[in-house]
């Protein structure tokens, strides 16, 4: 009787590159645990590091036994196991060498979580270009596997431009487009969605329009991090956001003076863009 008759399912250890192969396996009963700090970039790059330096790789707070989910703008999310990297020290991988699916040249890293911090009180929030948001349980991505889809787009020209961290209530979402129009609403306007699914209109669009940035900030300072763990957001993380065209015009606006509304509406125009102008980037201070 083999191992398909026992209903005995294989499953994969470690993702290795075409050319790379397992020429042995040793048995220990030694576990070395570490704790470490893991950074990865848009292009999927990933280094450990034993002290936070400042660069522009995105950082979580990881161990040995924890694992790393990376979500990228084609609406897939990676899981890497952390004791797989942990010896890595200061030499760099690519997301590409241990997973099959990411395409760095095509594909974009756009935010990771680790673990650790799926607690029932934290969602994700994607936004998309065509103006869509959405919210899923960040428990709904607990799982063996090394790659699961994250959201489902419904067409094709549509990409990710924003995926988020933040507490399920007491929160609103900001969406700002390429022709300087935002909207600011609350979160409880978007009910949970399960992983496959396209969430719901965020921002109408004009013409020619699209969304360039998307964030979470939570309504209610005084919400402790015991409540999301490392996920906690406060509106005293950011209270201004400049936006910048592709012909380096800027223009600096306070969080607050951007006025609430209800979801799917139009927004407010806080930047007059010239015609063969557009928002290229928003950063946030």
């Amino acid at each position: 009787m083999d191992a398909a008759d026992r209903n005995i399912v294989s499953s994969n250890l470690v993702m290795l590159p075409d050319k790379d192969e397992v020429i042995s396996a040793e048995f220990t009963k030694e576990y070395e645990f570490a704790s470490f700090t893991l950074g990865i970039n848009k292009r999927g790059n990933i280094k450990i590091y034993n002290k936070n330096r400042k660069d522009d790789y995105m950082k979580t707070a990881v161990n040995s036994k924890s694992s790393v989910l990376v979500f990228t703008d084609k609406g897939a999310v990676y899981n890497i196991p952390m004791v797989i990297l942990q010896n890595l020290k200061d030499k760099e991988i690519s997301l590409e060498d241990i997973t099959d699916g990411f395409d760095g040249a095509k594909e974009k890293v756009l935010n990771i979580v680790s673990s650790k911090n799926l607690t029932e009180s934290a969602s994700v929030y994607f936004f998309s270009k065509s103006g869509l948001v959405k919210k899923t349980n960040l428990k709904e991505f607990i799982g063996d596997y090394t790659e699961i889809q994250s959201y489902k787009f419904k067409n094709e020209d549509d990409k990710l431009v924003s995926i988020e961290f933040g507490p399920s209530e007491d929160s609103l979402l900001i969406m700002i487009t390429s022709k300087g129009m935002a909207i600011k609403f609350d979160s409880g306007n978007v009910n949970p969605m399960g992983r496959v699914a396209s969430g719901v209109m965020g921002i109408s669009l004009k013409d020619e329009d699209s969304v360039v940035f998307g964030k979470v900030i939570t309504k209610n300072k005084n919400i402790k991090d015991s409540k999301v763990g490392e996920l906690a957001l406060t509106c005293d993380d950011f209270n201004e956001i400049t936006l910048v065209t592709s012909k380096k015009e800027t223009k600096t606006i306070k969080v607050e003076d951007i006025k609430i509304q209800n979801r799917a509406g139009r927004g407010n125009n806080i930047f007059l863009v010239v015609m063969n102008d557009y928002v290229k980037s928003v950063k946030i201070k």
